[in-house]
């Protein structure tokens, strides 16, 4: 092989052990674990705000996915059997401190019913799990202190929405300082390359929470859990008097609707009437409903227009009212 075809391989081979460096970067990164305790004996050290830095220096992805919140303010954790009273005094301290800081959010303690239901979700007795012991642990390569974050999340295009948290505890750290970085996974908050900051991926006795992550979680849960509902898809066909309708309408909100109705009004000119209300049951948050009528009657074989509204009588509070009525011309 000449020369240049050997320069050219080494070049490429070095580009790709530097891409395949930062994609891993990247990638560990952007997971809630593990986290790497570097020990300190500084053990009277107390995590604090502070708001002389940023902890994601104004990058925008600061959680792993857009708006990541539960869709409810009364938060509920429980603490295994199996945790030391060291650590669910840790965990604990970890909780009064967040919750001081979060003006519209209020985390508090339930009981441990058993082990068996830990790993339940939606149905669970409490919001976040705290587990603790070194059976969790997949690697001893290194020294894990713990690790947490979202059990599930279901994308309602508004909010990316909390369904349950787990948090692992293996190992003592100083003070709070790891189990606060796991409860703020839990939140949803991704690793912060600033290494004074709570969130950054090694964990040493002198971090602190900054005040970006407190503005997110207070703007955050200052907007009131409510349903969102939309038209996500219209299609409609006149045939003489009569109307054919495929109709989709979606919720995405964060909390359940309530029963929806859909009404159907014509125009032929001398203003809408009402042809026929549709009642579609409830419709939970990031689901939805279809409807598909052949021959609606029309008031008129004249009619101009239809329309369709969402909630005619306003009966659910929602996020916004505009998305809830579509206009379709009748072309002949």
């Amino acid at each position: 092989m000449a020369k240049s075809g050997w320069f050219i391989l080494v070049v490429l081979i070095i580009a790709a052990a530097v891409m395949g460096y930062y994609t891993f970067q990247n990638f560990r990164d952007n997971l809630g674990s593990p986290v790497i305790l570097t020990k300190s004996a500084k053990s009277d050290y107390k995590p604090s705000v502070n708001l002389n830095f940023s902890s994601y220096s104004g990058r925008e992805d600061i959680q792993f996915y857009k708006n990541m919140r539960f869709n409810h303010n009364d938060i509920t954790y429980r603490v295994s059997s199996k945790c030391s009273l060291e650590q669910s005094e840790k965990f604990n301290s970890a909780v009064d401190f967040l919750d001081r800081l979060m003006r519209n959010v209020v985390i508090s303690q339930v009981p441990w019913t058993s082990d068996a239901d830990r790993d339940s979700s939606k149905g669970s007795s409490a919001d976040i799990d705290i587990l603790c012991g070194m059976e969790y642990l997949e690697s001893e390569d290194v020294y894990v202190a713990g690790e947490g974050g979202p059990k599930f999340v279901l994308n309602s295009t508004i909010f990316t929405v909390i369904i349950g948290g787990k948090v692992i505890l293996y190992r003592d750290s100083c003070s709070y300082n790891v189990e606060l970085h796991e409860l703020l996974h839990v939140f949803g908050f991704s690793h912060s390359g600033n290494r004074h900051s709570i969130m950054y991926n090694t964990s040493y006795c002198n971090q602190d929470i900054t005040g970006d992550i407190i503005n997110k979680l207070n703007e955050l849960y200052s907007y009131e859990a409510l349903p969102d509902l939309y038209f996500a898809e219209v299609s409609a066909v006149k045939h003489g008097i009569y109307l054919d309708f495929n109709v989709t309408i979606k919720n995405q909100g964060i909390i359940d609707s309530g029963n929806v109705t859909l009404r159907i009004l014509g125009d032929d000119g001398s203003g809408d009437e009402k042809i026929q209300d549709f009642e579609l049951g409830g419709m939970e948050y990031g689901g939805g409903r279809t409807l598909s009528a052949q021959n609606i009657k029309l008031k008129t074989r004249n009619t101009k227009s239809v329309t369709f509204v969402i909630d005619p009588e306003n009966r659910i509070r929602e996020y916004g009212e505009e998305n809830n009525k579509i206009n379709m011309e009748v072309r002949e």
